[in-house]
């Protein structure tokens, strides 16, 4: 269990990049990433690119976050 598995179970779209974990920058996200200081902590910003299904839209990269 962690971040990654709560964020599934709560049903937040999320991707990933090898072992960075990608999920949208909303309230709830921000609320989870609340019980996880130390990925809290890493996540940054930025802005989904063009050719993504999401482009435009506000993401997070939370490093070493992603658990398969």
């Amino acid at each position: 269990m962690g971040l990654h598995h709560d964020l599934k179970a709560a049903g937040i779209k999320t991707d990933h990049h090898e072992s960075d974990l990608y999920a949208p920058d909303t309230p709830e996200v921000r609320a989870i990433l609340e019980r996880y200081p130390l990925n809290k902590a890493n996540a940054r910003p930025f802005t989904v690119q063009e050719g993504h299904p999401d482009a435009g839209q506000q993401w997070l990269d939370i490093p070493f976050a992603y658990e398969p």
